[in-house]
């Protein structure tokens, strides 16, 4: 992403964040509104796949290779 603003000339208008995202969310959950009004657009980029897709049905609320991160829960703290 970083790479592709450079390209197109607009990475000095993106500040990237890279880090564990609940660990962002719940900063910025303790933030004033002016705060996070500068947030525009959140990528998440969960651990998906795994032995967890060979099931027939898969299910956003067991992501990981182990299953342990909720979907459901990432989706509603990026709201």
């Amino acid at each position: 992403a970083k790479h592709n603003a450079e390209i197109y000339g607009v990475a000095h208008k993106i500040q990237f964040i890279v880090g564990d995202f609940f660990e962002i969310a719940a900063c910025f959950a303790q933030c004033d509104l002016e705060k996070k009004g500068m947030i525009d657009c959140v990528f998440l980029s969960p651990p998906w796949g795994g032995t967890f897709y060979l099931q027939k049905q898969f299910d956003i609320r067991h992501l990981c290779d182990d299953g342990s991160m909720n979907g459901m829960q990432l989706f509603e703290a990026a709201k």
